[in-house]
């Protein structure tokens, strides 16, 4: 039984794996996660190890086996949008064939739909099936977040705080498919 700080590390592994369809290396792991120092990420390789996880070869300092059969959540790393970090989520809900990433809400332009500062917003990349949704777009290094309507011929965008009109949804980068709320 693996703990939970564990169980993220072993999906991780899991994750790295599937991406590569080869044994990720120590650097490409630290790399694709929030660990700061290798012997934190050698710590959890023995670990993984001792409870018959993985098998990790000291000597090549290489992983040659992952037990892929085991994994309990179907958690997964994430990539902020315009970042080099990774969030850690459950994505048992998404579609695994999709590409998400994650992006901090920044104003309360959206408070309304209960979407306010300091939440993340996980978003699909996609331009389809945005009748009624939440997008998210990016102008002069600011995020925005508005509804999308169609209206006769245009798109009516739309916050809080602002609406206007387009004949195209070309600035839109994807749609929020996942609030999640800050403790703030």
């Amino acid at each position: 039984m693996l703990t939970n700080k564990q169980q993220i590390f072993f999906n991780l592994l899991v994750n790295c794996y599937q991406e590569l369809h080869e044994f990720p290396s120590i650097g490409f792991i630290k790399k694709r996660s929030s660990y700061k120092s290798y012997n934190t990420i050698y710590k959890y390789l023995s670990i993984l190890e001792q409870k018959g996880y993985i098998i990790y070869n000291q000597e090549t300092k290489k992983i040659t086996y992952i037990k892929t059969n085991i994994i309990k959540d179907a958690y997964s790393l994430i990539p902020y949008f315009d970042e080099t970090k990774y969030f850690y989520l459950d994505i048992s809900k998404l579609n695994p064939h999709k590409k998400y990433f994650v992006v901090p809400v920044t104003n309360n332009d959206l408070k309304s739909l209960n979407i306010l500062k300091n939440d993340l917003a996980i978003i699909e990349k996609t331009t389809n099936y945005l009748q009624n949704k939440v997008v998210f777009i990016k102008k002069k290094n600011i995020n925005y977040f508005y509804k999308v309507q169609k209206k006769e011929e245009l798109y009516q965008l739309s916050n809080d705080k602002e609406i206007f009109f387009q004949t195209n949804l070309n600035s839109i980068i994807g749609k929020v498919v996942l609030i999640i709320h800050s403790m703030d």
